[in-house]
Formats: C-alpha cells, structure tokens, sequence
C-alpha cells in the first residue's frame, strides 16, 4: 500500500556548501589552508629537527669546548642548561600568544623560527658556559615554534579538517624530533661541536623563509564563522 509519508530532510552543515558540480567545500575556513597547513608543516620538520640537532652531545660539548672540566660539575651544568630555554618560556608563552592574537599568527612563526635561528648560531660561538647559559635563557624567550605553528594552521583550517592538520603537525614535530639527534650527533662526530650549531641556525632560517614565502600562508589571524 502506497502512501503520500515523506521524511525531512537532514539539516544542511553550514560549515559545508555546494561547489559548481555539487562537491562539498569548506566555509568556515581560509581558501589557502592547505598551502598555509604544508608550508607550516616544512618548517616546524625543519624547525624541531634543528633544535634536536644539538641536544645529544651538550655534556660534551660544555666539557671539551667551554672548560668545564671538573666531572662532577657538567651534569650539574648540563642539567641547568636544559632547565633554563623552558624557565622563561613559561614567562614568555602568554606574551607572545596575546602579541599573536593583536598582529596575528604567521609574524610569530617566523619570529620563532628567525630568532631561534640567530640564538642557535651563537651558541657555536660562546667561549664559557656563562654565556651558553645566557643564550639558553633567551632562547626559551624568543622561541616556541611549536605552538606558533599549531595556532597558525588551526586559525586557518576548516573545522571538519582541524584533526587531520592537528596530526600532520603531530607528525612533523616527532619526524624532526627522530632524525635530529641522530644526524647531530653524527656530524659532532665527525666535525666537532661547534659545526652542528651552524647546521641548525641554518634550519630554523630555512623553516622562516619557506614561512615567509609560502603563497597561501596566512599573515594574520581571521575570525571563524560561526
């Protein structure tokens, strides 16, 4: 037996609307996020691979390159220096994160990625521990390129693909996080201490500069539809 019944229709998504040939596109979202999410993905790899890079011989290198000579001494000198970067950016997280939502997110990514890139090359410089500690201090200060980079791709991506972006960056901070120690340590080994300080200035420059240019990329924050 045939009936007149009908059933509604499911609620359109308005973070959804039809395209030319019926394809579902995004709105609530930047039209470049997915230049914006792969530029940003390139230079947090570059980023976080740079700042491993240094990491496995810092004993090392404030033993035979700074003098401190005295064994008991360089752990308590190697544990201060990998205290000090997170102590003040405990401070500076905040003041950056407001500064970001004002100027926006991209100009702290690259702030991170630039600065880190100058602080990174001076350490291969110092001629004490003094001045490493110092360096450290105000790396934590002037860098944090992970969260600069999460809340730039996240102010630009469309909510139903904020999980996968979300991941994607996920991926470049433990890809960076794996291959950087490993090759750091392998070119202390073979050109001293001080070289691989030069290699990841390098890096962070780079991961800036591929930011920077970046067609796509974001330069401010945008407001989401709601």
């Amino acid at each position: 037996m045939e009936t007149d019944e009908t059933y509604p229709l499911p609620a359109p998504d308005p973070a959804l609307e039809q395209d030319a040939i019926g394809g579902a596109r995004e709105t609530d979202g930047d039209p470049g996020w997915r230049l914006t999410l792969y530029a940003a993905w390139v230079a947090q790899l570059f980023s976080i691979m740079g700042f491993s890079f240094v990491m496995p011989f810092f004993p090392f290198y404030i033993q035979k390159e700074l003098g401190i000579t005295d064994p008991r001494l360089v752990p308590i000198w190697a544990g201060l220096l990998a205290t000090a970067g997170g102590v003040t950016m405990i401070g500076a997280a905040p003041l950056w994160g407001m500064i970001a939502d004002r100027y926006g997110r991209k100009p702290m990514v690259q702030r991170s990625m630039f600065g880190g890139a100058v602080i990174l090359g001076l350490m291969g410089l110092v001629h004490n521990v003094n001045q490493l500690l110092i360096l450290r201090l105000l790396q934590g200060a002037v860098t944090g390129t992970i969260a600069a980079s999460v809340a730039l791709v996240s102010s630009v991506t469309p909510k139903r693909r904020m999980g996968y972006s979300l991941g994607l960056m996920q991926m470049a901070v433990f890809t960076g996080a794996s291959v950087g120690p490993w090759l750091g340590g392998a070119m202390a080994d073979h050109f001293g201490y001080r070289a691989p300080f030069a290699v990841t200035a390098a890096l962070l420059f780079a991961g800036g500069c591929w930011c920077f240019s970046a067609p796509g990329s974001a330069s401010s924050a945008r407001p989401r539809t709601r």
